[in-house]
C-alpha cells in the first residue's frame, strides 16, 4: 500500500518510515502538510499538533478532496480526539507509536478495503464524479483529450493520462502503452502485443513497456489466486 507520513517532527517521520517500509509498504514523508493537500493516498498518517497547519485542518481538507481516503492521527495529547473523529479518522494513535498499533491500524484499513468498493473522483468536463474503481475498463488518451472507459459509458478527463495513471497505480491501473492506463482486474486476455478486455476492445501493448507490464499483470494475478 502506498502511504503517506506528515509530521513537523524529523525523528518521527524516520523511525515511522522504516518501520512502514520494513512492513512492505511504500512511504512518501512530509514535513509540511501544505505539500501534502494535492497528492491522493488510500492511507495517510497525520501529526495533529504541527506548527504550519495542524492536522485537523489538513484532514479537513483531504476528506474534501478525497472523500474515501483513510485518516490516522498521531499526537502526544487527548485534547484534539473529539476533533479527529469530527474529521471521520480512521484511528487515533497516541505517540510514542508502538509496531503492534500501526499493524493493527493497516490491518483494520486492509479488512476495510477488501470490504467496501472503492470509490474515486475524477475531474471531467461536466464536473465531479464519483465511480466505484471496479466500473473503470480502461483510461484512453485520444486526440487532446483523455477519455475514461466503462461497460456503459465515457468521460472526458479534465487532467493528463501520466497524472491519472500516477493517481490510480494504487488500485491495479497500469500503462501498457503511452496512450492507456488500463484496469488490470478487466484484462480478459494477453495474446502476443494485444491485450483484450473485458468488452472487447483491443488495447495495445508496446514492446518498450512489454516486460514490466507482463510482471505487473503476472503481480496482480497472484495476489488474486493468494486472496
Amino acid at each position: 500500500m502506498k502511504i503517506a507520513l506528515c509530521d513537523d517532527e524529523f525523528t518521527i517521520l524516520e523511525e515511522l518510515s522504516t518501520l512502514l517500509k520494513d512492513m512492505g509498504h511504500e512511504v512518501d514523508c512530509f514535513h509540511d502538510p501544505r505539500q501534502l493537500i494535492d497528492k491522493k493516498y488510500p492511507l495517510y498518517f497525520l501529526d495533529i499538533g504541527m506548527e504550519e497547519m495542524n492536522g485537523i485542518e489538513t484532514g479537513n481538507q483531504l476528506r474534501k478532496l478525497y472523500p474515501n481516503c483513510c485518516i490516522v492521527y498521531l499526537t502526544n495529547f487527548d485534547d484534539y480526539r473529539a476533533q479527529a473523529f469530527g474529521v471521520h479518522a480512521f484511528d487515533y494513535l497516541k505517540k510514542p507509536i508502538q509496531k503492534s498499533d500501526i499493524e493493527r491500524v493497516l490491518q483494520d484499513v486492509k479488512s476495510m478495503v477488501t470490504q467496501v468498493e472503492l470509490l474515486c473522483s475524477f475531474h471531467t468536463k461536466d464536473g465531479v464524479l464519483q465511480l466505484p474503481t471496479d466500473d473503470i475498463l480502461y483510461f484512453e488518451f485520444l486526440g487532446r483529450n483523455v477519455i475514461l472507459h466503462t461497460l456503459k459509458q465515457e468521460y472526458i478527463m479534465s487532467k493528463s493520462l501520466h497524472e491519472i495513471a500516477d493517481e490510480m497505480k494504487d488500485y491495479d491501473f497500469v500503462m501498457p502503452h503511452k496512450s492507456f492506463c488500463i484496469n488490470l482486474k478487466h484484462v480478459k486476455l494477453l495474446k502476443g502485443y494485444d491485450i483484450t478486455m473485458i468488452n472487447g476492445d483491443l488495447i495495445p501493448l508496446s514492446q518498450k513497456r512489454s516486460t514490466s507490464f507482463r510482471s505487473e499483470l503476472n503481480d496482480y494475478l497472484y495476489r488474486q489466486i493468494k486472496r
